[in-house]
C-alpha cells in the first residue's frame, strides 16, 4: 500500500482504531488499515473501504462481515466506520467497550 494512502487513512482516522477508539499512542503494536469489506468478498481498495484498526479488532473481526446477534440470534451486519455512527453502535462503560 502507498505510504500516501496509509497517511489519509491515520489522518482521517485521527491515529484512533475507528472500532474502538484505541489511540495508536496508547497501542504497543502498530494499528493497521483494515479492508472494511474484505478482499476476498469483493471489497475494493479505495480510500472508503480502507479504515485504521487496532491489531485486537483487526484480529478479531478478520475478513468476516456480519456476525450473529447474541440477543436476538439474527444475522447482522458488523460495524462500518464509513457508513454507521459509532456512538449507535458502542459505549464505554468504565474500561469495558460494549
Amino acid at each position: 500500500m502507498a505510504k500516501s494512502r496509509r497517511r489519509y487513512v491515520l489522518e482521517r482516522a485521527q491515529e484512533r482504531c475507528e472500532y474502538c477508539q484505541l489511540p495508536q499512542a496508547n497501542s504497543v503494536l502498530p494499528h493497521e488499515v483494515d479492508h472494511i469489506r474484505a478482499q476476498k468478498h469483493h471489497g475494493r481498495d479505495n480510500i472508503e473501504n480502507l479504515c485504521l484498526a487496532c491489531a485486537f479488532c483487526n484480529a478479531f473481526k478478520g475478513t468476516n462481515v456480519a456476525g450473529y446477534d447474541p440477543q436476538s440470534g439474527a444475522l447482522v451486519p458488523l460495524f462500518n466506520p464509513r457508513q454507521d455512527a459509532w456512538r449507535d453502535h458502542f459505549v464505554w462503560r468504565r474500561a469495558v467497550l460494549l
